[in-house]
């Protein structure tokens, strides 16, 4: 028989493996995600061995309070567990199991439970033995439950939400301040073209929760619709449906989806311009038309209520508004918002402009009569059975207008807010899915997406554009600007405000699209995002840190990432990195490199400049690699481009010590100016060259005078940019400094689409990757004269510096005579 100090030794030796094992797990894999959960509770073991119990105690517990505000925190935030989902859990005992499971056995419920049972042993004293014991059994099931399931690629190592969420709140206050009520920017008639007509269509917006195209489209999915399908067909046989099967929603947080939907942002947008767009129904109600929103979820939470609910609204439905009970979730039973629907709408003096949101398919999922059953062990037989009451809904409130005369003159525009894969609400396959937002996949992003018009709404031609672009990928971004081109909202109002662009336009060939679950105003522990770009869908899974590449024509296929050589893999991290949130998402999981401070760069070419003083002014500017006649060459070339001649006035933004303006001036009479962000490069200029130079940021020329100069130019500094943001900036403030009819030059830009096909051996300089497009749609919202051209078209070399311009491209922007301010 041991003795007690003998007993007491082992506690002490389990106590001190498990911090350790702790430690392990959480510095070991690079792919584990979440290890700060790991050292925080290996941090809490540490403290209990080197202080007394009674000082532990009071530490574990205050951990343990901790815990509980964090789930108060996130029921205010949109945390489905409040008083509503609790009653509801009391009168179904299978879904209470599910809200323990969910709470408890599977998040920080399990984690908790062990450290408070282990501290009331602990205070014992003679038990301290039997505490540390347990503690490590306890913590040793968990783990090992959880390394299981970290090989079936679906970890469930929580970081405690409060405490991320007051780290970013100390950081970024803005960023975990959710949706508000928003000071939007009034909406008046004259941005709209034509007068109005008393011919209008209704506009209806059916958004249904959690709808998955690929569950609606599978046989059993067909059977439980039969509504929907018939509907569907018939419109489609009659010319005037237009389905989008390579539809993707934005989000597959609610939240996020909504408020891309009603602004036609992308998710990657500021908070503030999601507080100052219009949404949707403001623009209607400037239109004259008659607004409501129907909605049998609640809007208390992540601020939706303030978000959404405001006085261009004529009616509103939701569940705070009618004090039903929760009775999936946090809604409402769908059927009583029907009761409302089918009452009101076909009823609302025309034109009306209403959005339906309909909830059923919310997990648990609302069974299509009676009170709920207990739950099946299939969760997908439960998702049907939610199926067979969305199209009994849905077929009610279509009879309904159809009664009364009004679906003959009503726009339907129908979707989901994002998709869903039942099958992970399973008792068997719950433990080894991913949640839906801790991953975005394809049954996540795939959404129905349709538009159905009445006689004479639309013109021959804008039902051919419909028609065409079918074959591209769209968004819900792209509904915004579709229907406020139906309201005759004009196109430079349409590209400021949205997004997206019209499916009643051609849709740009080569645009990108960002797909997020974190935002400006919702964050997560977990970050997925992806990138859609032609026919191509890029998903980055955070949990797993790995991307994959699917083909939106045939995801059958399956993962093409794996496939890609080097240089392709690397041209779509290019395309990525233009994309600030994913960027920054990317460069926190050390995936890609942040690009250098500002400070950092200038203290680069300061140093540059102190200890070259002496040499030629193109191998101060890091041209070095050129001979001095290959760059008289190269500049010269540039200046044809652009069109220098005697007489000008020349700006450069970022010129370092003036080597490209000194080329010019050795063969033209030209007045120069320009600035950088290196004070000893500006320091040389000014020794060597005439004219004012000065240091600063090329995305603030407030220096220099406005409407002066008939060339202003860049060469390579675009590239190095931190984001698409900032090289928009720079550009705008370049083209505030050309003269009416003015010139700008735009040189040695990244180009991603021919990054893939480059020699391995070289890599690309600076961070910045920009499509042709982006300068062609700045062109378009700027009224600037856009041309780009391959960069070995100007100047190239077999070998050395500027082999490199066969991965780059210029632009040159001329400045309209008028209409631009400055």
């Amino acid at each position: 028989m041991q003795s007690p100090d003998s007993t007491v030794a082992i506690a002490l030796v389990a106590r001190s493996v498990f911090p350790c094992l702790m430690l392990a797990l959480a510095l070991w894999p690079r792919r584990l995600p979440r290890r700060r959960a790991l050292l925080e509770f290996a941090a809490l073991e540490v403290l209990g061995l080197v202080t007394p119990s009674l000082l532990w105690l009071p530490l574990a517990l205050a951990y343990g309070v901790a815990v509980a505000l964090d789930r108060a925190f996130y029921a205010r935030l949109g945390w489905p567990v409040d008083a509503d989902a609790l009653r509801f859990a009391r009168r179904e005992p299978a879904n209470a199991k599910l809200l323990l499971r969910q709470e408890l056995g599977a998040r920080d419920g399990l984690l908790l439970l062990a450290v408070l049972v282990a501290c009331l042993l602990a205070a014992t004293g003679p038990a301290f033995a039997v505490s540390g014991g347990l503690l490590v059994a306890l913590w040793a099931g968990y783990l090992g439950v959880n390394g299981l399931s970290l090989r079936r690629g679906s970890p469930r190592l929580p970081v405690p939400n409060l405490i991320l969420a007051w780290w970013k709140s100390r950081r970024e206050p803005e960023r975990v301040a959710g949706l508000a009520a928003a000071q939007r920017e009034e909406f008046p008639r004259r941005l709209a073209a034509g007068p109005l007509s008393s011919t209008r269509p209704n506009v209806l917006l059916i958004v249904c929760e959690s709808l998955s195209r690929r569950v609606l489209e599978s046989p059993a999915g067909r059977e439980a619709t039969p509504r929907y399908q018939a509907f569907v067909r018939q419109e489609i046989a009659s010319g005037r449906l237009v389905d989008f099967p390579q539809a993707l929603a934005n989000s597959s947080s609610s939240d996020i989806a909504y408020a891309s939907l009603f602004t036609g942002l992308s998710p990657e947008q500021s908070w503030e311009r999601f507080h100052r767009t219009p949404l949707l129904w403001d623009v209607a109600k400037s239109r004259g038309y008659h607004t409501s929103f129907y909605s049998s979820q609640s809007l208390d939470w992540c601020g939706l209520e303030a978000f959404l609910i405001g006085p261009s609204l004529d009616r509103a439905v939701y569940r705070e508004v009618l004090g039903e009970p929760a009775v999936n979730d946090m809604a409402m039973d769908d059927r009583v918002l029907n009761r409302y629907l089918t009452a009101e709408l076909p009823r609302c003096a025309a034109p009306f402009f209403s959005v339906v949101n309909y909830n059923m398919l919310h997990a648990p999922f609302s069974p299509q009569g009676g009170d709920r059953p207990t739950r099946t062990p299939s969760a997908l037989a439960d998702y049907l059975d939610a199926l067979r009451l969305f199209d009994a809904c849905l077929g009610e409130l279509l009879d309904s207008l159809s009664a009364s005369g009004q679906l003959d003159n009503t726009l339907i525009a129908f979707t989901a807010d994002h998709g869903e894969t039942p099958e992970r609400y399973d008792r068997q396959q719950a433990r080894r899915m991913p949640l839906r937002l801790d991953q975005l996949d394809l049954d996540n992003l795939s959404v129905p997406f349709w538009l159905r018009w009445p006689a004479n709404a639309l013109d021959d031609a804008q039902c051919r554009q419909l028609r065409a672009n079918v074959e591209v990928t769209v968004s819900h971004i792209d509904l915004y600007p579709t229907l406020l081109q139906l309201f005759g909202v004009d196109l430079e109002t349409r590209q400021r405000l949205a997004s997206g662009q019209s499916l009643l336009a051609p849709i740009a060939a080569g645009r990108t699209l960002l797909m997020h679950n974190t935002s400006a105003f919702r964050q997560w522990a977990c970050e997925p995002f992806a990138l859609s770009r032609q026919h191509w869908l890029l998903i980055y899974h955070d949990l797993t840190r790995h991307f994959e590449l699917l083909d939106l024509r045939n995801p059958a296929h399956g993962d093409h990432w794996e496939r890609l050589e080097p240089e392709e893999r690397l041209a779509w991290l290019a395309e990525l990195a233009g994309h600030p949130l994913a960027a920054e998402i990317l460069a926190r999981r050390q995936l890609l490199a942040p690009p250098p401070p500002v400070s950092a760069v200038a203290a680069q070419y300061d140093e540059l400049a102190r200890d070259n003083e002496r040499s030629d002014l193109h191998e101060l500017n890091n041209w070095g690699l050129f001979s001095r006649s290959d760059w008289q060459a190269f500049c010269q070339s540039c200046a044809r481009f652009i069109g220098v001649q005697d007489g000008d006035r020349v700006f450069e933004a970022g010129c370092g010590s003036g080597a490209f303006l000194h080329a010019l001036q050795a063969h033209w009479q030209i007045e120069i100016d320009g600035m950088d962000l290196s004070a000893e490069l500006i320091r040389i200029a000014r020794s060597r060259l005439q004219g004012e130079f000065w240091v600063g940021d090329m995305q603030d020329l407030s220096r220099a005078t406005a409407n002066h100069y008939d060339k202003v130019v860049s060469n390579a500094v675009f590239l190095y940019l931190p984001s698409r943001a900032a090289c928009e900036r720079a550009a705008l403030e370049m083209v505030r400094l050309a003269r009416p009819g003015g010139l700008i030059y735009i040189g040695l830009l990244n180009d991603p689409e021919r990054l893939g096909s480059y020699r391995s051996e070289h890599r690309p300089s600076g961070n910045a990757f920009l499509r042709r497009s982006f300068w062609h749609e700045l062109g378009e919202r700027h009224g600037l004269a856009v041309e780009t051209v391959d960069q070995d078209a100007l100047y190239s070399k077999a070998d050395g510096y500027d082999a490199h311009a066969r991965l780059r491209y210029s632009v040159r922007m001329r400045k309209p005579v008028t209409g631009i301010d400055d």
